[in-house]
């Protein structure tokens, strides 16, 4: 394996560790409620600028919330965290 590829599996660790993560948050009305003032769509819109600004627009945090809940860890690991490749699989299935 590549540098560059070990860091893209890296890169692509992360995403899925930060996925979990807002996928977490927002199963949690009272973090939803206070930082948010109850609205869903407040907090995901936070979220995006806060753990997925590096994506460039490639998914919002919903989308990766619904990736993370929706592909087993184990498809993570077999697509070698690429996350435009999961994206776009996950997309093509919906």
């Amino acid at each position: 394996m590549t540098r560059e590829e070990s860091r893209a599996q890296a890169s692509g660790r992360v995403a899925y560790e930060r996925a979990r993560l807002a996928s977490e948050l927002m199963v949690d009305p009272e973090w939803v409620r206070r930082y948010h003032g109850g609205d869903p769509r407040q907090a995901y819109d936070r979220l995006t600028a806060v753990l997925f600004a590096d994506l460039c627009g490639l998914a919002t945090a919903e989308e990766m919330v619904r990736l993370y809940r929706s592909v087993p860890e184990a498809q993570w690991v077999e697509h070698r965290w690429d996350v435009r490749r999961l994206l776009a699989e996950w997309r093509a299935g919906r």
